[in-house]
Parts: structure tokens; C-alpha cells; sequence
């Protein structure tokens, strides 16, 4: 069992290294991830206004339109998108999950993180910003309007749409941006 769990952990993060890189290859690929963020936003912030009202507020942010995710024991997930500045984009974005615990299956999710402040985006495009286990977001769901505030100049909330996953696992996870 302990050498399964290493094999998998393994071919995990040589997936995750050999073809995940921050930044779109080709020009269609930089466009059709355009087109995923813009449908992201839209989606989200249909199902929860108030993620239209952070975006009017926020220093920045940054949009994850897909995170897959998926484990056994050993979890892991990666997803890219684009962070912006004044409704522009500054730059694209990547993130890698890992986790470990009691985990099976698969899921995909949206996520947005806004930034409160100059200091805390800065931190972010300097890769010092990690979410770790016991790190919050709120679920995007139609008609929550729930009360969400920054939580150490940082806002995130999240949107599930593929998959099914059981996990009861901690972990984490970092961030890499690559400005335009």
C-alpha cells in the first residue's frame, strides 16, 4: 500500500510538472482560456451578485475557470487562468493542489480570489501566497446572497460543476503568476 500511495503521488507531480504550464502555448489556447474566464465570470456572478460587487472593489483578481482535481489517498489538481487589474488583464495565472487523506474520485470547480489591497496582490504575483487547510471560500450557489468578507485581504469563492469526489483530506494550495 505505501509503495501504491508513492507511485501515484509520483506520476502525479510529473503530470503536474511535464504539461501545466502558467501560461497558454498557442494563441487559440490564450483565447479559448479568455473565453472560459469571460463564461466563469458570468456564470458566477449570476448565481451570486455579489461577486459582481467584489469585482467593482477588489484591487484585483484572479479567475480560475477549471481546477481538476482528483485522488486516492494522494490528491492533487491543478487549473490556470487570468488575473486582472481595473477590469484589464494583468497576467495569467496557475494553480497546484495536493492533499492527502481519505479521498476518492474526481471534481472540477471555478474559483475566483480577489485582493483587497495593492500588498496582498503583490504578494500573490510574488509567489508567497499558498492557501492552506484551513483556508475558507464561499460556495457560489444561486440566490445564497450570503455576507462575504475579505479574510486577510483575501476574498474567494468557488463554483463546483464536474465529477464526484469523497474526501475528508488536508492540504493546500500554491499559486504561480506570469504577468502579460
Amino acid at each position: 500500500m505505501r509503495l501504491m500511495k508513492s507511485i501515484l503521488a509520483a506520476g502525479m507531480l510529473a503530470v503536474l510538472a511535464s504539461g501545466c504550464a502558467t501560461v497558454p502555448e498557442t494563441p487559440g489556447d490564450r483565447a479559448k482560456l479568455a473565453v472560459d474566464v469571460q463564461q466563469t465570470i458570468s456564470r458566477m456572478t449570476a448565481a451570486d451578485p455579489q461577486v459582481g460587487d467584489f469585482m467593482d472593489s477588489a484591487y484585483a483578481y484572479a479567475v480560475f475557470p477549471a481546477i481538476g482535481t482528483g485522488g486516492a489517498g494522494l490528491g492533487g489538481g491543478f487549473g490556470r487562468g487570468q488575473a486582472f487589474r481595473s477590469g484589464e488583464v494583468v497576467g495569467f495565472v496557475s494553480v497546484t493542489e495536493g492533499t492527502i487523506g481519505a479521498q476518492i474520485g474526481g471534481s472540477n470547480y471555478s474559483e475566483i480570489i480577489f485582493f483587497q489591497d495593492k500588498w496582498t496582490f503583490q504578494k500573490f504575483a510574488a509567489g508567497q501566497f499558498a492557501f492552506q487547510a484551513s483556508g475558507s471560500a464561499v460556495a457560489v450557489e444561486s440566490g445564497t446572497g450570503g455576507n462575504v468578507n475579505y479574510s486577510n485581504g483575501v476574498a474567494v469563492f468557488t463554483q463546483g460543476y464536474k465529477g464526484l469526489k469523497l474526501q475528508a483530506a488536508i492540504g493546500g494550495q500554491q499559486f504561480k503568476y506570469v504577468p502579460d
